[in-house]
């Protein structure tokens, strides 16, 4: 049976839910809500999480999360060489692996858009 999109209920600000199959989490990991099956013991495991310049980061490992973000700003400096637009009805790792990663541009584009780019040292 299809759903109705329309309705999917907004969840509650510290219950966040899966909008696929509406399951609800507490902040803790246990599974509070399963609307499409009996209720079973289901955990997942919680991860500390923290908003930062607008992005949700999320912290995987099992040391404390840093105290200190790093920042999203571009570093003193930061040129902007080249920025394209553009839609593309393609696989989304392809994009990932070669139109995304402009690290690879100054190597291999060197005669069209890329070319006298410089190569920074670290």
């Amino acid at each position: 049976m299809a759903s109705n999109t329309d309705q999917i209920e907004e969840p509650s600000s510290h219950s966040p839910a899966h909008y696929i199959s509406g399951w609800e989490y507490s902040t803790d990991g246990k599974c509070e809500k399963m609307p499409s099956t009996r209720k079973l013991n289901v955990q997942i495991k919680s991860l500390p999480c923290f908003k930062n310049e607008g992005m949700v980061w999320i912290w995987p490992g099992d040391e404390p999360p840093m105290a200190i973000l790093p920042s999203l700003q571009p570093p003193p400096g930061f040129q902007i060489h080249a920025e394209i637009v553009m839609e593309l009805p393609v696989e989304h790792g392809l994009l990932l692996d070669n139109i995304l990663d402009l690290a690879h541009a100054p190597f291999t584009h060197t005669s069209t858009f890329a070319k006298g780019w410089s190569v920074p040292r670290y």
